[in-house]
């Protein structure tokens, strides 16, 4: 049996073999605890990189293909737009207040220098012109008349010339309603033959469609010289104004008849003499529909048939490219396609989505006629001021 001393010490070895596990122990669940912590850490650092480099890799794709579509919208600006782009800055920087007056047009025309005219020039593209000053300046900007001309200079040669022509065509107009009416006399002996359906006279003041683009062709098939006019007009000719003359004489009566000006007669003739006045120089080009719209703001303006037909064919020298047979129109849709495309992306994918508009259509008559229809003779008066400076 052993004694008390032996026990004590076999006790005392036992709990510090226990004590010494239990440390043991400690020592490996803190590693452990130590190896997870660090491991949580390390994840948690990993995820934080992987976001910042996730972040970083969006920030630079959408910087890229930011980039890639201002040099795609770049391309489309040199390859369309590049003919509509100025490069020089206008700026008046104070110089000019308002628009042309008649101080700053008479100081114009007492120098009619160049600078003068640039000038000139660079007030009316700012800040437009004064309404009664349009009769005098827009043959300036239309190139009617040079810088250092006078119109009254020219206009004696102007009215001798209308008053010629005037005469020619009229005679050429008696012809035509001569045919007409022998034709409407054989038509009625046909009916009364026939006991058909009374044949009513020709009326040559009613409205038409678009049919003056269908036939544009045949109009302009042949070229005639009318230098050489005699007295007694050829068939040909007579048959080739006169299809013409109906045409204006139906386009000429419907034309902005809302207005105080045309609502009257007598300026409805003097806008058919002008118009046929224009025919007679120009039978080859034919009268097109829409001719009647770009000319009448002229005649409201200068209230002269000699000026405004002057202005007129001088206008129509710009603008013949719009009208069929043409490719102006063609080349301003385009334009304007990738306008669109560049300043309205969003707009222009809409636009390419729907079969109807890829073509831009709807926009045909702004350019034909200068966006005449679509704004009031005051926003007409203004536009063209600005149109006929560029």
């Amino acid at each position: 049996m052993p004694c008390k001393t032996d026990l004590t010490q076999y006790d005392f070895d036992e709990h510090r073999s226990k004590f010494i596990r239990w440390l043991l122990n400690i020592c490996v669940c803190r590693k452990i605890a130590n190896k997870i912590l660090r491991a949580r850490r390390f994840k948690s650092r990993h995820s934080l990189v992987n976001a910042c480099q996730t972040m970083r890799q969006q920030i630079l794709s959408r910087a890229f293909y930011g980039w890639l579509s201002y040099c795609r919208h770049l391309k489309t600006i040199r390859t369309h737009l590049s003919c509509l782009v100025n490069l020089k800055s206008i700026d008046d920087a104070g110089e000019f207040v308002g628009p042309v007056n008649d101080e700053f047009w008479t100081k114009c025309r007492a120098e009619k220098s160049e600078e003068a005219f640039k000038k000139f020039l660079r007030r009316v593209y700012l800040h437009g012109i004064e309404p009664h000053l349009r009769q005098k300046i827009w043959p300036y900007l239309l190139g009617l008349i040079e810088w250092h001309s006078e119109i009254d200079d020219m206009l004696p040669e102007m009215t001798s010339r209308f008053t010629t022509d005037l005469k020619r065509w009229t005679e050429i107009e008696a012809e035509v309603i001569k045919k007409d009416n022998e034709a409407f006399q054989a038509a009625r002996l046909r009916q009364s033959s026939n006991h058909c359906e009374p044949i009513l006279p020709p009326d040559r003041q009613q409205s038409i469609t678009s049919d003056v683009f269908e036939d544009g062709a045949e109009s302009s098939s042949s070229s005639h010289h009318m230098n050489g006019y005699s007295k007694e007009p050829k068939t040909e000719i007579v048959e080739e104004f006169g299809l013409n003359l109906h045409r204006i004489e139906k386009d000429v009566d419907r034309c902005d008849r809302n207005t105080d000006f045309f609502s009257k007669r007598e300026n409805l003739d003097r806008l058919k003499r002008l118009m046929c006045t224009y025919i007679y120089r120009h039978l080859s080009d034919g009268y097109i529909q829409g001719m009647c719209d770009i000319a009448a703001p002229l005649l409201v303006t200068f209230q002269n048939e000699v000026v405004a037909l002057e202005m007129f064919e001088r206008l129509m020298d710009r603008m013949r490219a719009n009208f069929p047979l043409g490719e102006g129109i063609e080349h301003q849709l385009n334009n304007l396609r990738s306008l669109v495309q560049v300043m309205d992306p969003e707009l222009f994918e809409l636009m390419m989505s729907n079969a109807d508009f890829t073509q831009l259509y709807f926009a045909y008559r702004w350019f034909l006629l200068d966006f005449k229809r679509e704004l009031t003779y005051d926003g007409v008066y203004k536009f063209f001021s600005l149109l006929y400076h560029c």
